[in-house]
């Protein structure tokens, strides 16, 4: 796949990817047609151990009860699961979980896609499933148990060159997700976090080398191309129907998802890191004079250290760009005229790759602008 035949506005924007849906019926299931279809390994056909459990579905001649049935498809759709569960007084209630993502749809998941395209491919997966496999699917009460919505970050620079950024903007998310998690890569013998996720057991955010995993799956892109995904993963019915007030796959748009996602990613990383700015800029100038008085010829150095011994000990960046400090500084009275001399010392430091000479607030808002943009275009 070559990234320039792909449509630019499914790359850059608000969109969906993994569905995993429920709430359907079962209006008709051709069941020797999936026995024989069974044989390739595509379909499982679970039975009843014990005559006494309660089944709806029986094999063909038998009594012995279909406890569940499992299609792993794995090329229009990913998987269909139709089981029978005990209701109240023994009487069985069949469910069905449908699983799609948009690998089925397009063959990779470079792009997403809009509720409205994903609402025509639903419906040509319910017809291929009663071609394919003989189950007639009625879907108009169909709910929403999983959902991904994800935008693409192009970005300047490599996605190593991100590190301090995306950890520190993970940083800022609730307080009631987990502890950050990374997946590393040992790439020409250096360590880099190829993803990121923080979250619980009904939502979770994720930043992820999107360029390097499409690489990995063996998709061309040209080695320049850097992009970030960001995605957001509601994990649970109830959340679903918490962040939209309804878990109903009618009642949902793209309107909804967009504003959501710009809600909870864009708005609130923002947001927090507005506030760690001038948090920030504060603490600084604190600093900055603690450091001045302990020593009128080293000031500059002993700053650094308490930066970086601060920002060893959190684990995350204490600061992110130097001018962070000059900024901070500027503000300071100058009774002695002597500002920008200081300030100069303090740039004049030499430190080979030093971490805060990289411009990593424009990085920040490279991200958050893109993001911004894609929630003003829906």
């Amino acid at each position: 796949m070559n990234i320039n035949d792909l449509e630019l506005d499914s790359m850059k924007r608000i969109g969906l990817d993994k569905l995993k849906l429920s709430g359907f019926a079962v209006a008709n299931m051709d069941i020797a047609k999936l026995l024989s279809i069974a044989e390739t390994g595509t379909v499982e056909v679970h039975t009843a151990v014990s005559a006494s459990r309660v089944c709806k579905r029986f094999l063909p001649g038998t009594k012995t009860g279909i406890t569940k049935i499992a299609v792993k498809d794995n090329e229009i759709f990913s998987d269909l699961v139709i089981g029978c569960a005990d209701g109240h007084n023994n009487f069985p209630i069949e469910y069905v979980y449908l699983t799609i993502t948009v690998a089925n749809a397009k063959g990779f998941n470079l792009e997403n896609m809009s509720y409205e395209e994903y609402t025509q491919y639903i419906s040509l997966v319910l017809e291929y499933i009663h071609s394919a496999y003989g189950i007639e699917l009625y879907a108009d009460y169909m709910k929403v148990d999983y959902l991904e919505i994800n935008a693409n970050i192009f970005l300047t620079q490599d996605f190593p060159k991100y590190h301090r950024v995306l950890k520190l903007l993970m940083s800022f998310f609730s307080n009631h997700f987990k502890k950050l998690s990374t997946y590393e890569r040992l790439d020409k013998a250096q360590a880099y976090a190829e993803s990121y996720k923080r979250g619980n057991k009904s939502i979770e955010v994720v930043f992820y080398d999107k360029s390097q995993q499409l690489r990995d799956s063996g998709t061309y892109l040209e080695e320049d191309i850097s992009i970030l995904r960001i995605e957001l993963r509601l994990k649970e019915k109830k959340k679903v129907k918490y962040a939209f007030g309804s878990c109903f796959w009618k009642d949902l748009n793209d309107k909804k998802i967009a504003e959501y996602f710009t809600a909870q990613i864009y708005a609130q990383l923002l947001k927090k890191y507005n506030g760690w700015h001038m948090k920030r800029e504060k603490e600084l100038k604190k600093l900055i004079v603690s450091c001045r008085e302990r020593s009128s010829k080293v000031w500059h150095h002993l700053l650094m250290q308490e930066i970086r011994n601060k920002s060893e000990k959190d684990m995350l960046p204490f600061i992110l760009d130097i001018e962070q400090i000059c900024s901070s500084f500027r503000l300071l009275p100058d009774k002695h005229r002597n500002r920008n001399r200081a300030i100069n010392s303090l740039l004049n430091i030499s430190i080979e790759d030093d971490s805060y000479k990289n411009n990593d607030i424009e990085k920040v808002y490279e991200i958050l602008d893109t993001l911004k943009h894609y929630s003003e275009t829906v």
